[in-house]
This record gives C-alpha cells, structure tokens and sequence, in this order.
C-alpha cells in the first residue's frame, strides 16, 4: 500500500481544491490519501465530486509539529509500504507519486525537485534544487546538517524506518520538516530527483517559503 500523507489547515483552503485535483490527475492512482484536519469545518464538501481513497483525521489543540507526528503514528499504524508526503497548498506534477514510487523500491528515502509559483500558480523559478546540485544526487541523512533538500511536501519514504523517527521526537512540541528527517539513520541512502516537481506555493501564509532577511 502507498500512502499520500498531508495537512490541512484553514489558511490553505484558498488552494486546496487545486490540491485535491493535482492529487486526482495521478498516474498512479492506487494510494490512499490520509489528511489530518487541523480546524477546518465540513471538509468532506471538497471530496464530494472525487474518486480519491481518502481518510480523514480531526485533530485539536496542537502545535504543527505535533499535528505532523500525530498524522505520521496514524500512517504507522497502517503500515503501508510508501509513504509519499504532500503539503496541501502546493500541487504534485501528474507523475510524482509514480516517480517516487518507483525510485523507493531502492532508497529508503527520496526527494524531488521544486517549481517555486505564486499565490495563484504561476511560476516562478523553475527547478529551484536541480539547478544546483543536478539531477539523481544520492546523499545520506548526514548531508542534512547542512543542506536542507527534504521537505514534507517533495519527499517520500519506505516504511521501515518510520517508527524509529517517531521514537526520537515524539516528545518535541515544537519543529519542522528538518527536525523530522535529520531523525533518521545517517547511514541511509537517499536519491534527489528532478523528473518530477512539486509546485511549492509561495504566499503570506507559507510557514516556511521564499522569504527576505535582514
């Protein structure tokens, strides 16, 4: 079994639909959407027209990292094979879970390129990763310390070493997608692609996104 894992949450329902589409458009079509809802009211209304497999998760009175880790022991409990992650204001090219899939019967963790768009999804910067370091880079989770390539809306994993992830920051209220994945083993072997994207949304309500610093 593959398991699309997302969150969402008000301030992305402006472009949520544009999700559930892009999610509908799949090439490989045979995975189960598991969505933890983070205060949003009849959600159920969005899939009304949809043929997606999907299962619905109501949470309350959690940090974001938390609402990620409880969403991610849901997924554990089913004990799917893949586990490919989406954020739900961002859209999927139409083969990315596919191309993930694929590339995850030998790596136990892979990533994949970034389309910067706007609000309204248009783009703005084309392969934002594959211009720098190319295209089917392996690393390890080492690499991470430094680099921060793997993001819970371009990557995916095998199952396996799940439940050692959530071990060791299960007890953390407050993180983010690095915290997460530089979790894992260093010694794993990880694959960046680029024939495949994820449209990363930039808009006011991005947690983390293109931003300037002083």
């Amino acid at each position: 079994m593959t398991v699309v894992f997302s969150v969402i949450f008000p301030g992305n329902l402006p472009y949520f639909n544009a999700f559930i589409k892009s999610l509908e458009c799949q090439s490989f079509p045979n995975f189960k959407l598991i969505l933890i809802n983070d205060g949003v009211v009849d959600l159920d209304v969005y899939f009304n027209k949809s043929n997606l497999d999907y299962q619905i998760y109501v949470v309350n009175d959690l940090t974001p990292f938390e609402i990620r880790i409880f969403g991610m022991q849901v997924v554990s409990d089913l004990k799917p094979e893949y586990i490919i992650f989406a954020d739900s204001d961002d859209t999927l090219s139409s083969n990315r879970v596919e191309a993930l899939v694929y590339e995850l019967k030998r790596y136990p963790f892979v990533c994949n390129d970034l389309d910067l768009v706007d609000q309204d999804g248009f783009l703005i910067e084309k392969a934002y990763w594959g211009n720098r370091i190319g295209s089917n880079y392996e690393f390890d989770i080492q690499f991470l310390n430094n680099k921060n390539i793997i993001g819970l809306g371009n990557s995916g994993m095998q199952f396996w070493p799940l439940k050692k992830m959530l071990s060791r920051v299960k007890n953390f209220k407050d993180g983010n997608d690095w915290l997460f994945f530089s979790s894992a083993e260093y010694d794993l072997n990880c694959l960046f692609i680029s024939n495949c994207q994820t449209n990363y949304r930039q808009h006011s309500n991005n947690l983390i996104g293109r931003k300037s610093f002083s």
